[in-house]
């Protein structure tokens, strides 16, 4: 009975240092509770950007273009990707040095996907001129803020 208490305390108390540590880096990533060194931040997003690009390189274009639903599913599979990876990316602190340029990525990428949603609900009501619209100035979001993430450093 004893050996039995001890090993239920035994993985209690490892389970509360699991959290402990898992806490830890989630606040603090992998720098020990120092800011991160620019490198080390344009090293951590290029990952998560690494990551989230494959994905949405196995989404196809639409072959029919002309054709407002194969839009929309095209947007409808690769937004929440792009949401995704845009949420993983904010949650990495930049360090000092980064946070102006960084905040002008974000402002420009909010910009970018405001204006994919208006391209998918635009082609979800069959305005295929709205829709291509709203991809227009997506794109050129998109195209201001990937020159942005290239001055920084960054690969996305």
């Amino acid at each position: 009975m004893g050996f039995r208490l001890y090993g239920m305390v035994a993985a209690a108390t490892l389970a509360v240092a699991g959290l402990i540590a898992g806490l830890v880096v989630l606040v603090f990533g992998h720098t020990g509770g120092r800011p991160r060194t620019k490198a080390e931040y344009i090293a951590e997003v290029n990952a998560v950007c690494r990551s989230y690009n494959a994905k949405l390189s196995r989404i196809p274009a639409p072959i029919a273009v002309g054709n407002a639903r194969a839009i929309a599913r095209s947007i409808d599979r690769a937004l929440p990707i792009v949401v995704e990876r845009a949420e993983k990316v904010r949650a990495i602190p930049p360090p000092a040095v980064l946070k102006s340029r960084v905040a002008r990525l974000f402002r420009l990428a909010d910009r970018a996907l405001d204006e994919l949603r208006t391209s998918r609900r635009a082609a979800l009501a069959g305005d295929l001129r709205k829709s291509g619209q709203a991809l227009g100035r997506f794109l050129a979001f998109s195209d201001e803020a990937h020159q942005v993430a290239i001055g920084i450093g960054l690969s996305c």
